[in-house]
Order: C-alpha cells, then structure tokens, then sequence
C-alpha cells in the first residue's frame, strides 16, 4: 500500500531560508495608561482579597492616581515605582480609610 504522507525529504526545509526572518510587531489591544503597566498584565491583576475581582486603575476621586481599585470592595491598592502593591495590609478603603483588614473588620 502506498503512503500519501510525504517522505521527510520532499517537506520544504524551513531553516533553509536565506537571510533574517523579520518580526513583526504586536499591537497592543488596549491603549497606553498612566502607570505604565502593561494592558496584559492589567487583564490577569485581581484583589487579593477573597472575591478575587478585577482591579481598575486609579482610585474612585482620580482616575489618574497611581492606584489600583478592585471593583467589587473598593478598596485601593498603590503603584509604587511601576509595581503594583497587592498586600491587604498596604491597601485603603475607596472613601480613603485603611482598608477593612486593618481596621479590625
């Protein structure tokens, strides 16, 4: 019986391609921010906290703060030096308190 996958030899060798293969760039789906933190990034970020909610950046008074505000507790997280801070401890509350872990809740 003959085969109809094609012998190894007949494939075109790709490594045999002269010259650089150019990269091409990925855009990006999201627009710049701020912070400089990458759009990616952003999209896997979630509050520490239990409910695990998707963070927004800036805080309720000012969309341009360095912050990070889950969507569901409100609370505020810093951006320090381009690294967002997602330690409960650090985080205020969105009316600008502590945050409900370190006010005892």
């Amino acid at each position: 019986m003959a085969s109809t996958v094609p012998a190894p030899h007949d494939q075109p060798n790709v490594h045999s391609i002269p010259g650089p293969v150019p990269s091409l760039p990925v855009p990006s789906l999201q627009a710049p921010n701020p912070q400089g933190l990458d759009p990616v990034l952003l999209d896997v970020l979630a509050c520490p906290a239990d409910h695990h909610a998707p963070l927004r950046l800036g805080s309720p008074d000012d969309p341009a703060a360095p912050n990070l505000t889950c969507t569901e507790c409100g609370r505020v997280f810093p951006i320090r030096d381009g690294i967002p801070v997602l330690l409960l401890d650090e985080a205020t509350s969105s009316h600008g308190g502590p945050s409900l872990d370190s006010a005892g809740r």
